[in-house]
Parts: structure tokens; sequence; C-alpha cells
């Protein structure tokens, strides 16, 4: 093992060597090089009411500046420092953003007086998540959400429930020119899915919130037959039906002609 005879610091290099185990005498020596503070590479996303900022810590720093600048008047404004966590947080959330408007950020690295440079980070819109709420139809599951502030499109997207697990989510739609809701069409009977719509612009995305879980059942078909036999008579009349997939039971109702005498439509 490496003995050390002198720690490096930011200054000055430092020295090490190994030694026998037996008689002490020094075999290798070695020196370490001076401390430096590497550049933090920090990217932003887009949560509710806030943008976070993520960067990976790096060696030798104890604190972290965070810093913002904003897109005004066709321009980028000086980078302001809008906070400092310490070493293993390795994140800040910014709450004083506005939607619609686009920041950047970058995060300095500390030890004492001395720092690390700087690397901007993505550019970002703001834009707060959408939560849609689905509805069953007889040809699909429409989706319908509020508009939101900042975004130019939506992209919705779907998991499926398969052997116990969700799927990867699948875009079905892209939708645009200020409409708020689509309909997914391609849903099979008996399948259970969950949704999430993004609120979009540019390469700003808006955080994901997944919807509830819905199963999707297909409308029977009903076919009726004049007979005298059958598995449903009534009046002379068989009604045959098929289950779709994933249902276990149907629930079949009718309507008479209207009795003028009554004035009501007659059930049975």
């Amino acid at each position: 093992d490496w003995i050390v005879d002198k720690e490096a610091t930011f200054t000055e290099d430092g020295v090490k060597h190994t030694a026998c185990t037996v008689c002490s005498k020094e075999l290798k020596k070695e020196v370490i090089a001076k401390l430096t503070l590497a550049t933090p590479v920090a990217k932003a996303y887009n949560k509710t009411s806030s943008i976070k900022v993520k960067w990976t810590d790096v060696d030798n720093a104890l604190t972290y500046n965070v810093y913002r600048s904003d897109f005004i008047n066709n321009g980028w404004i000086k980078w302001k420092k809008i906070g400092t966590v310490n070493q293993g947080v390795g994140e800040f959330s910014d709450k004083n953003v506005v939607a619609g408007k686009q920041y950047k950020y970058t995060v300095k690295a500390y030890n004492g007086d001395y720092k690390s440079s700087i690397k901007t980070s993505n550019k970002l819109i703001f834009i707060n998540p959408v939560k849609p709420a689905l509805t069953i139809t007889t040809t699909g599951i429409i989706l319908k959400w509020d508009t939101v502030l900042g975004s130019d499109k939506y992209v919705a997207y779907r998991s499926q429930l398969v052997d116990g697990k969700w799927s990867d989510w699948k875009s079905v739609a892209t939708i645009k020119d200020g409409k708020t809701s689509t309909t997914d069409t391609t849903v099979e009977s008996g399948a259970i899915y969950k949704y999430s719509v993004r609120a979009c612009q540019g390469k700003s995305y808006s955080e994901r919130k997944s919807s509830a879980t819905i199963s999707f059942l297909a409308q029977p078909t009903l076919k009726i037959s004049n007979t005298e036999t059958g598995i449903i008579t009534r009046g002379g009349k068989v009604y045959d039906y098929g289950c779709k997939k994933g249902e276990n039971k149907l629930m079949i109702y009718r309507v008479t002609e209207f009795n003028s005498m009554t004035g009501k439509y007659e059930d049975f």
C-alpha cells in the first residue's frame, strides 16, 4: 500500500511511497498531483411549479453555487446566483420561474478560495405538467386536458400492462393548433392502459404525469333473428351475441316499441 508523505493541496504537489513490509525500506516514490476542481455539468428539467437543476458532484468540492440567466428582450442577461448547496446533494430546485419564459443554468464548484470553471446547461422554457382526464367511448379512449401556458403542442403517450409489467411509454399522437384532446383508437378490448401528455415548445418538455389506469371494453355486437329456439327468446326472437376479449359477463337490455296507450317505451 502507498504511504502518503505529504498531502497534495491546490497549490502544491504531494508525495507518496511504498515500502518493504519486512525491513521498511522505501521501494517506490511518486508525486501526488495538485488538487483540482473539475467543471460540474448541469442539466435542467421541468417539474411541477419549478425547474430542477441536476449535476454530478466533482472531487475535492465542498459546496456548489447555482446561477441562472433569463432570456429577456431577445437576449440573455448576466448570470445571477440563486442558491448554494453542499457536496453530496447534486441538485437544486428553482421555484422562481414563470410559465413560457426561457432560462439557462450553470453550477460552479468551490473549496474555500478555489473554484471551478463553468459550463452552461441546456436552455429550457418553463412549462407546467399535464394530467389528462380519460373517457371510454365505443371507438377508443378520449384524452382531455387544460391548456398549458408556454406550450405550442402536446405529445400523448401510452403504456400497457403486459404480464404484470408496464411497457415503455409510446407516443400515440401529436396535438397542435391549440387543441387539447385526442382519441386513441388503436386500443385492444380488455387491455389495461395508462396515459401521459407532455406539453412542449421546441426542445422543452413538461414533466411527465401519468393518468389513472383504464381498461377499454369494445361494444358487443348484437344480432337478432326470428326463431322459436335459442339462448334467449322473447316473442319468437333469439338474441345472439359474442363476448369480447377481457369480458366475463354481458348485460343485455331491450326496449319495446312505443306504447301509445301508456305513452311509454315498455321494458321486459
